[in-house]
């Protein structure tokens, strides 16, 4: 008795919480068995409203029989419920609703037994009529649960039992044939339904066959990879092994392909023109004569500037025009041999931990089984980050001090990583500064000062055209000219690159009727500000290494402050800044490759371009997206860590790196080894 009390004041508990939450009102109550008063479980219990706006609450029965039908607006309600196998139960009475709650709202159902049917056919092949066996049978009725699947037996019959009453579709699936569905509802009322038969179409491969051999002796090569990409669906391809004979058949869909093949030991060959799979058949005589070769090597010393031999330094061969490469690593000596690579031309370069990164100078050739020596190697040390800068920003009319005025170090990483290094400082009580910690690399300094016409040493308003200083250099002085007529007014904005990134460093200019009026640099979130200006109409821009920019509109002053001067800067041309760029969009070989931790996929952006970079697999599904978006010109380096989207380690096995980047798509292979 506790127990059937402590359920009841918890119901009521539960629906009195539901209630306060919520100010609407609420119904509650049991679904029972009529004569019994047995709670009946699972019943679809609805609230329908039928007065004002139509509305319509629906729930479920709990184990002993109550529910509770709770967010209801005001106004008047039916309650009904019902369940599969019982009658429909409607409480006797409208329940009028207002914000309160309505308890012992019980439906009384009565069992009514259920007519069980069955459904039987034939599933068999629509060309020839022989029986279909194991093929998937599919049988889905009233309700979403109402799913039942059976397989054909050897004679291509089924049959589908205890289904209640209702509707029912059939579909039948079999490997290598077209689904297929019954054309008619079957409907179920208790009777057992016979003759549902379904022909399924079988399915007409289409693909590519042939053969590859060895140009040289006509034999049959087998185990050679041939490969096949779709030309207008790049991720869609497949591929196949030649068997003792040489033969091959790739199974695909119909469509344009570019077709290879590879086997050890031999040269890799394209077949000369796209093949065109047809809607029906095979493309035959798809044949390849692959030309045999000895793999060749390169060897040579990796040493530091004093002529030390330099141990466990990375040396890399990368084959021009091809994802191929390999590397090997230095010995106690500083030797290293490279070897297995295929003939052809190489690029070469060396890494050492503490080192500058080498590369060499000149194009490696390999020839078919040659050994090339003596590429060696001199790596020297990264420059300290000890450099100083220091210098005095003076009125240059005055000849005094300038106290608080803004200095920019910008400084260019030259070599094959090319980067920009950018430091600010203020001058103090006597006008010094000193810029420390400098890496040892040519620095253009600006200045600026409130008041006063910005610029950079040496008396220049360009960062082009600006005098470079190398650390440790002293005497850097700059004498800032005093704006003529201030005025009271300002300018503010800020600047960004293509890609949303406010830009820190940059500088811009301020200019009227063709006279430079002001030259400020950006803080670090790209803010940057001009004051003390008469009334009338400015030209701003803003430049940085990195590319220029110009404010659409000239900004017109006359009696107001203007504060969304915002300027996107555009990469510049490598015409106007020649080597400070790369030339052309390239994509290079992932490193290291084959990799079982993670590796660095490169690649260079000649402007700022809208970049994709994902990952796939042999099927042609996308694995992981690295970067989808815009990215600056230059060199980029990203890691893939073998996981995908989820953050799942994927298995090990051959995987595709795509770059979409302006008019450039390139694929390259890697492989993933745990």
């Amino acid at each position: 008795m506790k127990k059937v009390l402590l359920g009841v004041v918890a119901t009521l508990f539960i629906a009195s919480m539901a209630l306060a939450q919520h100010p609407q009102g609420a119904i509650t109550g049991r679904i029972l068995e009529d004569g019994t008063n047995n709670g009946i479980w699972g019943a679809v219990v609805t609230a329908t409203k039928i007065t004002g706006d139509p509305f319509v609450r629906t729930t479920y029965s709990g184990w002993n029989g109550h529910y509770v039908a709770h967010h209801l607006p005001a106004g008047s309600y039916v309650v009904s419920a019902t369940k599969l196998g019982w009658s429909e139960g409607v409480y006797p009475d409208t329940i009028v609703v207002n914000n309160d709650l309505h308890e012992n709202i019980d439906i009384y159902l009565t069992e009514v037994p259920i007519s069980y049917g069955s459904i039987a056919g034939t599933v068999t092949d629509a060309s020839t009529t022989n029986p279909i066996e194991d093929a998937y049978v599919v049988v889905r009725g009233p309700g979403f649960w109402n799913y039942h699947h059976t397989m054909t037996a050897a004679d291509g019959s089924y049959m589908v039992d205890d289904l209640i009453p209702g509707d029912y579709t059939v579909t039948a699936h079999k490997e290598d044939y077209f689904p297929g569905e019954y054309p008619d509802p079957v409907t179920i009322d208790g009777n057992d339904t016979t003759g549902i038969d379904i022909a399924l179409a079988p399915v007409v491969p289409t693909g590519i066959r042939g053969t590859v051999t060895d140009i040289a002796t006509g034999n049959p090569i087998e185990g050679a990879l041939v490969h096949s990409y779709d030309v207008n669906t790049w991720h869609h391809h497949r591929y196949a092994y030649t068997d003792a004979n040489g033969d091959y058949e790739i199974e695909t869909r119909p469509g344009e392909y570019r077709v290879r093949a590879y086997a050890e030991g031999y040269l890799m060959e394209e077949y000369p023109t796209n093949v065109i799979v047809p809607e029906t058949g095979f493309v035959e005589d798809i044949d390849f004569a692959l030309t045999g070769f000895s793999f060749g090597s390169i060897s040579g010393t990796v040493t530091d500037t004093s002529g030390a031999p330099l141990e466990n330094a990375r040396v890399i061969a990368r084959k021009y025009d091809s994802w191929f490469g390999r590397c090997a690593w230095t010995d106690e000596n500083g030797d290293y041999t490279i070897s297995e690579l295929l003939p052809g031309d190489y690029r070469v370069h060396a890494y050492k931990w503490g080192y500058m990164p080498a590369v060499y100078p000149d194009t490696v050739v390999v020839p078919d089984g040659g050994n090339v020596i003596d590429i060696d190697f001199v790596l020297t040390p990264p420059l300290p980050n000890d450099g100083v800068i220091s210098g005095t920003v003076t009125d240059d009319s005055t000849g005094l001090a300038i106290e608080g005025a803004s200095l920019i170090a910008i400084g260019h990483h030259t070599g094959p990583w090319h980067r920009f290094v950018f430091r600010r400082v203020f001058t103090d009580e006597n006008g010094d500064y000193v810029f420390d910690n400098l890496p040892r690399i040519p620095f253009k300094i600006h200045a600026h000062a409130e008041g006063y016409v910005g610029e950079f040493y040496d008396d220049v308003h360009s960062y082009w055209d600006a005098t470079p200083v190398t650390p440790d250099t002293s005497g850097i002085d700059i004498a800032l000219a005093p704006r003529e007529n201030p005025g009271i007014y300002t300018i503010s904005g800020r600047v960004q690159d293509p890609a949303g990134q406010f830009v820190d460093g940059g500088v811009v200019l301020l200019m009227s009727d063709g006279q430079i009026v002001d030259l400020v640099g950006t803080d670090l979130e790209g803010y940057y500000g001009f004051t003390d200006l008469q009334p009338g109409t400015y030209e701003v821009s803003a430049f940085t290494p990195y590319g220029e920019g110009v404010l659409e509109n000239p900004v017109e002053i006359l009696f107001n402050n203007f504060s969304n001067a915002d300027i996107v800067i555009a990469v510049t041309s490598t015409d106007d800044n020649p080597g400070l760029l790369p030339e052309k969009a390239a994509l290079s070989q992932n490193y290291p490759n084959p990799f079982n931790a993670y590796t660095t996929i490169s690649f260079n952006l000649p402007s700022t371009e809208d970049v994709e970079l994902s990952i796939y697999n042999l099927a042609g599904q996308k694995v992981a997206t690295l970067q989808n978006g815009l990215m600056n010109a230059g060199e980029h380096n990203i890691i893939w860590n073998g996981c995908n989207n989820n953050g799942t380690e994927v298995a090990s096995g051959i995987y595709f790196y795509r770059l979409s980047a302006g008019d450039l798509t390139e694929t390259r292979p890697m492989t993933f080894l745990k």
